[in-house]
C-alpha cells in the first residue's frame, strides 16, 4: 500500500484519487448480510484512533496509519452501492463522505484558499462498485452530496448539476432530503458535528441530527431583532423550502419554537486540516469543474 500511494505522496495517474488500491479478479466479495454503512461507520472511528493528534509526518511514517489505510482501501475495493432508494443507501452515503473526506485530507492534502476549496469537492474522487455486475467507478465528493444526496441538483456556485445523464451514479439519486445538511461533515470548524447512521435508523438518526444542530450555536442561535443561522442554509436555500414550509419553519421545529424576526446568516469557518498537507488545484481546475 505505501508503493501504491508513494510513500504518501502522489501517484501518476491517480491523483486526487482517495483509495488507490484495485484488486482486480482478485477482488474481495462483500460478504452477505454485512451491513455496508456499519462497516463504514466502523471505519470512520478507526480513523479518529489511529490519527488523533499525528500531523502529516507522523502518519507516513506510522504502520499504523499504513495498515488502517490497507484496510480502508480493501473495504472500498469490495464494497458496492446498496440498492437504489433503500434507507441503506442513504446512511451509507452519509457514511461515505463523512469518512472518505477525512481520509482525503490525509492522501491528498487539504485545500485552504476559496478557489481550491471549490475545486477540491470537484477533483478528489472515491472509488466504489455501481450496479448488480458491482463495476468500479469514481464519484466525487460533489457528485455524493449533491447527485446523489440532494436529488442531482445543482452544487452552489456550479452551473450544472453533478451528475451527467449518462452517469452510472444517476439511478442511486435520492429525493433531497434538508436534514442531511446536518449530518454532511466537509471538515471545516463550522460544519455539523460527525453522528453515526445506520441502515435501520437513519430517519431518526437524522431527526436527532437536525434538532441537535439547530439548537446549537453552530446551526441556529438568536440575535438583537431575529436570528442567525449557518450559512449552509444560504448556500442551500432550496432545499429549506421544500415540503410547504420554509427555512424558519424547519429551524423552530427542530428548535421546538417559533422562528421570527429577521434572520441574517453567519460567517462561516473553513478552518481545518492543522498538521496536514496543503492540496493545490489552481484556478483552471477549479474553472473546469465549475462549468463542466
Amino acid at each position: 500500500i505505501r508503493e501504491i500511494y508513494g510513500g504518501g505522496g502522489k501517484v501518476k495517474g491517480k491523483r486526487n484519487l482517495i483509495n488507490r488500491y484495485d484488486g482486480g479478479e482478485g477482488r474481495l466479495k462483500w460478504k452477505e448480510g454485512l451491513d455496508r454503512a456499519d462497516a463504514l461507520g466502523e471505519l470512520r472511528v478507526r480513523f479518529t484512533e489511529v490519527t488523533a493528534g499525528r500531523g502529516h509526518e507522523e502518519l507516513a511514517g506510522s504502520d499504523e496509519w499504513w495498515e488502517y489505510l490497507a484496510l480502508y482501501n480493501a473495504v472500498m475495493d469490495a464494497v458496492t452501492l446498496p440498492p437504489p432508494g433503500s434507507g441503506e443507501l442513504k446512511a451509507f452515503l452519509i457514511e461515505l463522505y463523512n469518512l472518505s473526506i477525512k481520509v482525503s485530507f490525509v492522501v491528498n492534502g487539504v485545500p485552504r484558499t476559496t478557489v481550491d476549496r471549490l475545486g477540491y469537492f470537484d477533483a478528489c474522487r472515491v472509488r466504489v462498485g455501481v450496479g448488480e455486475d458491482g463495476m468500479r467507478k469514481n464519484i466525487s465528493f460533489n457528485g455524493i452530496e449533491n447527485g446523489l444526496l440532494r436529488g442531482n441538483r445543482v452544487p452552489p456556485y456550479h452551473l450544472n448539476a453533478a451528475l451527467a445523464p449518462s452517469s452510472p451514479f444517476l439511478p442511486y439519486s435520492l429525493p433531497c432530503d434538508y436534514r442531511v445538511h446536518s449530518a454532511l461533515n466537509c471538515g471545516a470548524r463550522s460544519c455539523p458535528p460527525v453522528g453515526q447512521y445506520t441502515s435501520s435508523g437513519v430517519s431518526p438518526e437524522l431527526d436527532v441530527a437536525w434538532s441537535s444542530w439547530v439548537r446549537g450555536e453552530g446551526g441556529a442561535r438568536r440575535k438583537e431583532g431575529g436570528w442567525e443561522v449557518s450559512m449552509i442554509m444560504k448556500w442551500y436555500g432550496e432545499d429549506f423550502g421544500d415540503g410547504g414550509t420554509t427555512m424558519e419553519d424547519k429551524v423552530g421545529e427542530g428548535r421546538g419554537e417559533k422562528v421570527e424576526g429577521k434572520v441574517g446568516f453567519m460567517e462561516y469557518d473553513w478552518g481545518t486540516g492543522e498538521g496536514r498537507t496543503t492540496w493545490k488545484g489552481g484556478l483552471w481546475r477549479t474553472i473546469k469543474g465549475v462549468v463542466k
